[in-house]
């Protein structure tokens, strides 16, 4: 697995209004971007717990649908 520069089990952003937010999602998009499907899915999850904690449930579950047509097949139901 390729280090991304996120940690699954701990990651910390700290928001002052909405700009880290937007940052954050800017950031998610680009690795996604780029990243193979046998390597995208940690990215994914990390960032549908991203926008659960601080953004909209209904963004969370757009990315999580989006997952499910970007990771490898043996990742889909994991997602």
């Amino acid at each position: 697995m390729r280090d991304f520069g996120f940690s699954s089990e701990k990651y910390s952003i700290q928001f002052q209004g909405g700009t880290k937010l937007e940052r954050a999602r800017d950031l998610f998009e680009q690795a996604l971007e780029k990243c193979p499907p046998k390597s995208c899915k940690p990215l994914f999850l990390l960032y549908a717990q991203l926008e659960e904690d601080h953004g909209l449930a209904r963004r969370s579950m757009a990315i999580l649908e989006r997952a499910t047509q970007a990771v490898a097949d043996e990742d889909k139901f994991e997602v």
